[in-house]
């Protein structure tokens, strides 16, 4: 894979590191997204915040879910970027 392709189509955020593949969720505040991190190739799901300036209430909600999920291991990396 070519780590300065970054990403498989316009439709998705240009997340430097990674070629996100599926949109999985949309909210009214994240999205939810399948990729592959470059540098390993190893599967992810990234979660973004939507808003340029969110909320201290979703930044704490982010960081819950990320200190909940973002540390079971199930063979996929759970990033969640606010």
């Amino acid at each position: 894979m070519n780590p300065q392709y970054i990403n498989s189509s316009d439709r998705y955020p240009r997340i430097e590191g990674y070629l996100l593949t599926e949109e999985l969720h949309t909210s009214a505040k994240t999205s939810v997204y399948r990729g592959i991190q470059l540098k390993d190739t190893q599967p992810v799901v990234l979660k973004l915040l939507r808003s340029d300036r969110p909320s201290m209430q979703d930044l704490l909600h982010l960081r819950n879910h990320y200190q909940y999920f973002g540390h079971k291991k199930r063979g996929t990396k759970k990033l969640f970027i606010g």
